[in-house]
């Protein structure tokens, strides 16, 4: 599979077409970051949640460990200047905390797929999304304290330590942009609208999934099908690409 056809596998069309190298390319690099990230979590899409966690009560434990390692990652507030050494700490407990996140964002969220009505389920969600809500709270002061260090400090930092290499690429990102981050008071501001953005798409989600009666319906060819949002996005995901075919004369 070449990387157009991979593009639109992704995206659901049934025929590929040529497709610009840049956002093929994205799509690679999802896909490579996403094997990765189910090598060290353990699941492979087999269905079996237990891939994830054995149980609700191993979960729970997992739900206290990000407690507790954002309390750790919140330590390291104003200490990034002490050397590269402090800084790679962060990053490396950085990537605990996203892996781990992962693992208890998916367990409920893919049971919860299973049946969207389990209110039990839901709960267990919506309490992984407000941990996250306040993780993105707790951590609002990080590439502002970062960004404090002059350039040429941190640029020694990254050419004499080889542990940040893998860091390297995103904390040049964020110096380039540093015109445009705020300062701490006002990225924890803006982390606090978390929670409202999602609330319009998880309403829509919900009123469209689990709280509606989808009637029956009879095709021309005889038929009977349930009206379903999914049947919608199966029809919308096999329209030919535009130029191909359909287009209105």
């Amino acid at each position: 599979m070449n990387l157009d056809q991979l593009y639109y596998w992704h995206r659901g069309a049934e025929r590929p077409a040529p497709v610009p190298a840049c956002q093929a390319a994205y799509i690679v690099c999802v896909l490579l970051i996403y094997r990765s990230i189910q090598a060290v979590s353990g699941f492979h899409g087999s269905g079996n949640l237990s891939d994830i966690f054995p149980d609700w009560d191993a979960w729970e434990q997992g739900m206290a460990d990000m407690e507790r390692m954002i309390g750790e990652y919140a330590a390291f507030k104003g200490t990034l200047a002490r050397g590269p050494e402090q800084l790679l700490k962060a990053q490396l407990l950085s990537d605990q905390i996203g892996m781990l996140l992962y693992k208890v964002y998916q367990f409920p969220s893919l049971a919860s797929a299973t049946d969207t009505r389990d209110n039990e389920v839901a709960a267990r969600l919506q309490r992984i999304q407000i941990l996250y809500a306040r993780f993105q709270t707790e951590t609002a002061w990080f590439s502002p304290e970062l960004l404090a260090i002059d350039w040429s400090t941190m640029e020694g930092w990254l050419n004499e330590t080889e542990e940040l290499a893998p860091y390297r690429y995103g904390i040049e990102n964020l110096y380039r942009q540093q015109a445009h981050v705020l300062d701490e008071d006002k990225e924890q501001l803006l982390s606090y609208f978390n929670r409202f953005e999602s609330t319009p798409a998880a309403t829509y989600r919900e009123l469209s999934t689990s709280d509606i009666d989808f009637p029956d319906i009879t095709l021309s060819n005889g038929d009977t099908v349930t009206v379903k949002v999914d049947l919608h996005e199966i029809r919308r995901r096999r329209r030919p690409p535009r130029g191909v075919a359909g287009r209105r004369r």
